[in-house]
């Protein structure tokens, strides 16, 4: 750890050229010598960066989003031949999409990202927002991550009992770190509406999150219980509009959960009237 410390502090003490070169070094190093970036005391460090609060960064200016790009290349890299992945990888994600977004959203990183957000499940609306649909596209609302089509699992939706199983990323094969992650995932969604109570303390990166994770049952039904504040607030409102269209697209299960997910959906008290015809 010391050592990653130490070949950070020289690239950032250096010029734009010298950066990169220190940059692939280690890259390259981790493809080289993978085992010495999955010890366990190594993705400790690299996993406490991408978790750590921007704001107690030591470093900040022009490469302040340097590191966690840096962690995520060598973790990618050093664990693309792996097939069951550390949690803690799951753990890193959910804090960054809850929080500020600092790297989930960098291009740099998508490939990190794409492994990890397959353990959620979630099948992509094949349906737009009515915003979009009338206005046009603007910046994303949802995670610009790949998931699971709508269309493409169309003919599978009659198997409802396996359907979860059969989207699970290979990088989380364990069904104890499924279930591990799954709760993970509940108990930091449930945390943060009781920490911010009202839905207007609430930020469009949240609504962002609770739809890449709706491919579980228990955040629909949280996420179906606040659709209405969510669709009828000015702040949240279109962010929520993909909400619903990802909480709709993944309730197919046919459980006792998700009959309680359409029932709430169903008495949605929806203010405007373009966005009611729509859905």
């Amino acid at each position: 750890s010391s050592g990653i410390n130490a070949e950070y502090g020289q690239l950032k003490s250096e010029k734009t050229g010298t950066e990169k070169a220190w940059f692939m070094s280690l890259v390259t190093l981790a493809k080289l010598k993978s085992d010495l970036f999955t010890a366990n005391k190594i993705v400790e460090v690299l996993c406490g960066y991408l978790e750590r609060d921007p704001s107690q960064m030591l470093h900040k200016g022009r490469n302040s989003s340097l590191l966690p790009v840096l962690c995520c290349s060598l973790l990618a890299t050093a664990y693309k031949k792996h097939e069951n992945w550390p949690e803690v990888f799951v753990r890193a994600y959910v804090k960054d999409a809850i929080s500020d977004r600092i790297w989930i959203e960098n291009p740099m990183c998508k490939q990190f990202c794409n492994e990890i957000v397959k353990v959620f499940g979630t099948i992509k609306p094949s349906t737009t927002s009515p915003t979009n649909s009338l206005m046009g596209p603007s910046k994303s609302e949802t995670d610009p991550i790949p998931l699971v089509n709508e269309d493409s699992q169309s003919s599978q939706s009659g198997d409802s009992s396996t359907l979860e199983e059969k989207f699970i990323s290979s990088r989380f094969k364990n069904s104890a770190v499924q279930e591990s992650i799954k709760q993970f995932v509940v108990k930091a969604i449930s945390d943060y509406i009781v920490q911010k109570k009202a839905v207007d303390n609430m930020t469009r990166n949240f609504i962002k999150f609770l739809c890449t994770s709706s491919g579980y049952m228990e955040i629909r039904q949280l996420a179906a219980s606040k659709l209405d504040a969510f669709l009828n607030s000015t702040k949240l409102s279109r962010p929520a509009q993909d909400l619903l269209s990802h909480v709709a697209a993944n309730t197919r299960t046919g459980s006792a959960g998700d009959v309680e997910v359409i029932q709430k959906l169903a008495q949605l008290r929806i203010k405007s009237k373009p966005m009611a015809n729509f859905y």
